[in-house]
C-alpha cells in the first residue's frame, strides 16, 4: 500500500529525526527497554532532547541523554544538562514549608496573613484571605479557581493594565491577588492552584529572611549532594548548562522569573532523582516504607515527569518540548511506557531501607 505523500513524509522525517539523535551516558543492557521507550516516544514527537535517570532504594543507577544541546542540533546533549522542571518545583518547595513547619516556624494549619503581616503587604480585599491558612496552599485549598477565572501568574498583561506597573517579581502578583476576589471559601474544595505555590514562596522569604532559592539550596539541596538547582532567566537567557527549548508556537513570551516557587527551578535529572531519595514528592521526609507518588510540570518548551514507584525504582525524565494541547496525555502516555519497561527489566533484589 502506498502511503500519502504527507504521511510519507512525515514517516521519513521521523526515520531521519530518530537516526541523526546522539546518545551519550548509561548503556547498560538492563536498562534497554527504558531507554527504547523514550527513544520511541521522542521519535515519535520530534523531540530534539532529553535526559532520564533511574535510582533504586536512593542510589542512581542509569543516566542518559537523547538528542542535542543546542537549537542548531549540532552539538550532543549531555547527561548532566540542566532543563525548566516546571511544577516540579511544587514539591521542591512543599519540602522547604514542611521543613519550616517541623522547625516549629509555624504549623500548618497557621493563617497566611499571621506570616505575611503588614506592612509591606497590603489588606486583602477579600475577607476570606483571613481564613487561608498554610495546609490549605499546600494541598490546592486556599480559594482560587484558575478554570473560573483564570491563572493569575499568567496575567502580566492585566496587571499592567490595572495597576500602570509590570509586575517585576513574584511578590508583586501577590500584591495584586489580595485586591483580587477569591473564587470559593478556603478549605471548601481543591481546585490547582500555582498561585497558591507562589504565595508559600513568600512565606518561605518572609519566614527565612532568605530569597527563596538561597533557602531551598542550603536546606532542601545541599543535604542531598544537589549542586544543580537555580532558578530559570526566562525569553532568551539561559542559566550555564541549560538546555534549549523547542517553543514551538507558544514562543517564550511568558514570565518565568514571577513563577519561582511554583515553578521556575531550573535541574538535572540525576538531582531530581537525589531529591527522590529524601524526600517523597509530596513534600514529606521519605525515612521509612515504601510509597508511589508521581508528578508532572509543563511549560512552553518543557515536559518534565518524576515518579516514585513502590518497588523502590525512582525516575526522573525532562524534555525540551511540551504538547501546546493534551499536554495531560503526553504526560500520562510517557510515564506508562517507561512503567512498562521498568516492570520488564530485570530488578535486582530489593533492600529495604
Amino acid at each position: 500500500m502506498k502511503l500519502p505523500l504527507t504521511l510519507a513524509a512525515a514517516s521519513l522525517a521521523c526515520a531521519c529525526f530518530a537516526a541523526d539523535m546522539p546518545e551519550q551516558g548509561d548503556d547498560a543492557a538492563r536498562f534497554a527497554k527504558f531507554d527504547q521507550a523514550i527513544r520511541d516516544f521522542a521519535r515519535e514527537h520530534e523531540i530534539a532532547a532529553t535526559v532520564a535517570a533511574v535510582s533504586e532504594h536512593g542510589s542512581i543507577t542509569h543516566l542518559r541523554s537523547f538528542g542535542f544541546a543546542d537549537a542548531e542540533r549540532t552539538h550532543p546533549l549531555t547527561p548532566g544538562a540542566r532543563f525548566r522542571i516546571a511544577s516540579v518545583t511544587k514539591p521542591i518547595t512543599a519540602a522547604a514549608v514542611k521543613t519550616l513547619i517541623r522547625d516549629g516556624k509555624f504549623q500548618a494549619a497557621t493563617p497566611v496573613l499571621d506570616i505575611l503581616k503588614q506592612p509591606p503587604w497590603p489588606q486583602p480585599k477579600d475577607a476570606r484571605w483571613r481564613d487561608i491558612t498554610i495546609q490549605h496552599l499546600l494541598d490546592h485549598r486556599g480559594g482560587w479557581d484558575r478554570d473560573a477565572w483564570g491563572d493569575p501568574m499568567f496575567m502580566q498583561v492585566r496587571i499592567l493594565k490595572q495597576t500602570g506597573h509590570k509586575p517585576e517579581k513574584p511578590d508583586d502578583v501577590v500584591r495584586w491577588m489580595m485586591t483580587q476576589p477569591l473564587q470559593f471559601n478556603p478549605g471548601a474544595t481543591n481546585a490547582y492552584a500555582n498561585f497558591g505555590y507562589c504565595v508559600l514562596g513568600r512565606v518561605i522569604e518572609t519566614t527565612t529572611r532568605r530569597p527563596y532559592l538561597d533557602y531551598i539550596n542550603a536546606t532542601i539541596a545541599k543535604p542531598c549532594g544537589i549542586t544543580s538547582w537555580a532558578l530559570a532567566r526566562g525569553g532568551a537567557q539561559r542559566q550555564p548548562g541549560e538546555i534549549w527549548y523547542d517553543f514551538g508556537k507558544e514562543g517564550e513570551n511568558f514570565h518565568i522569573w514571577l513563577m519561582d516557587s511554583h515553578g521556575a527551578i531550573i535541574s538535572t535529572a540525576s538531582d531530581l532523582c537525589r531529591f527522590m531519595a529524601r524526600y517523597w514528592l509530596n513534600g514529606e521526609p521519605r525515612t521509612t516504607g515504601r510509597g508511589q507518588f508521581r508528578f508532572y510540570g509543563s511549560l512552553p518548551g518543557t515536559t518534565a515527569i518524576v515518579e516514585q514507584r513502590r518497588d523502590g525504582t525512582d525516575f526522573a525524565v525532562l524534555l525540551n518540548k511540551r504538547r501546546p494541547t493534551g499536554a495531560e496525555e503526553w504526560h500520562a502516555l510517557l510515564r506508562q511506557e517507561i512503567d512498562a519497561a521498568l516492570d520488564a527489566e530485570t530488578q535486582p533484589t530489593p533492600t529495604l531501607p
